[in-house]
C-alpha cells in the first residue's frame, strides 16, 4: 500500500503550529480527468437542489448543464434549502447530467425553505464528522440515510464541546462561533504551489488525508477542508 501510494503522491515538508500540523501532498502523476469544482461551477448554472418540493434528507437533486464535469468533494457543506447537508462520499458529476446525490443533515432543527437552490459553505465537515460518517456508511453503504444519526449526534456533541449554540443545530454555526480562532491559524497553513493535497495530524495523531487528482482543484477546495481541519485543532487546543 506503501509503494502504491508513493506512485500517485510526494509527501512534502510539514508546517506545525500549535500542535496542528499539516503536509502537503503533490502529484507525481499527470491528471487524466477533466474537472471543475463546486465553487467554480455554481456560477455558470450548475444547480443542487431538494430532489422535489417536499424533499428528503438523505438525497439532493444535481443538474449539471456545463460541458464539464464538475468534482463534488466529501464533507463539502451546502446551505440552503429545507436545511443544511452535507455530501457523503465525493461525486464526479458528468456534464449535461442529471443525478441524485447522497447527503446528511447537519442541521436537525430546520426543515423550511430558505431557498430554492444550495449555495456553498466556506468549510467542509471537520475530519472527525467524516470519519464518524464513514464508519458508519461502511456497515450499510446502500442504506439512504444510514449515516444520520451519526452525523447529527457529532454535530450536537462538537457544539456542546466548543461552546457554540445554534438556534437550529446547524454546523455552521459552530464554524462561525469559533471564527476568531480559525482566523488565527489559518495564515499558519498556507496553500503552497502545486499542492494537490494534505495530511492533518493533531499532536501526534494522524488524523486526515485529502487528495484531488488536479492542484487547481485542490487550490479551490483547499480553504473549505483547512477550515474542517482546523476546528478540531481548536478543540485539540481547547484541551491543552
Amino acid at each position: 500500500m506503501r509503494l502504491e501510494l508513493d506512485s500517485i503522491f510526494q509527501l512534502g515538508d510539514p508546517v506545525e503550529h500549535r500542535g496542528v500540523t499539516i503536509a502537503p501532498l503533490y502529484p507525481r502523476r499527470q491528471p487524466v480527468t477533466e474537472y471543475v469544482t463546486l465553487d467554480d461551477a455554481l456560477p455558470l448554472g450548475f444547480r443542487v437542489a431538494e430532489i422535489d418540493a417536499a424533499g428528503a434528507v438523505p438525497q439532493l437533486l444535481v443538474e449539471n448543464p456545463l460541458d464539464a464535469n464538475v468534482l463534488l468533494y466529501d464533507g463539502e457543506e451546502l446551505i440552503g434549502a429545507k436545511q443544511n447537508r452535507i455530501l457523503n462520499v465525493t461525486v464526479l458529476v458528468a456534464a449535461e447530467t442529471t443525478l441524485r446525490i447522497p447527503v446528511s443533515c447537519v442541521e436537525a432543527g430546520r426543515w423550511s425553505a430558505q431557498s430554492a437552490a444550495f449555495a456553498a459553505a466556506r468549510h467542509t465537515a471537520h475530519p472527525e464528522l467524516r470519519r464518524r460518517k464513514a464508519e458508519r456508511l461502511l456497515v450499510e453503504p446502500n442504506a439512504l440515510g444510514a449515516a444520520q444519526s451519526e452525523v447529527w449526534d457529532a454535530v450536537a456533541e462538537k457544539a456542546d464541546r466548543l461552546g457554540a449554540h445554534s438556534p437550529t443545530g446547524a454546523q455552521a454555526d459552530i464554524f462561525a462561533a469559533r471564527e476568531d480562532d480559525l482566523a488565527a491559524l489559518r495564515r499558519a497553513f498556507p496553500l503552497q504551489p502545486g499542492q494537490s493535497g494534505a495530511v492533518l495530524a493533531l499532536g501526534d495523531e494522524p488524523v486526515c488525508l485529502d487528495y484531488a487528482s488536479r492542484p487547481d482543484a485542490f487550490e479551490r477546495v483547499y480553504p473549505k477542508l483547512l477550515d474542517g481541519y482546523l476546528l478540531d485543532g481548536v478543540e485539540h487546543l481547547d484541551r491543552e
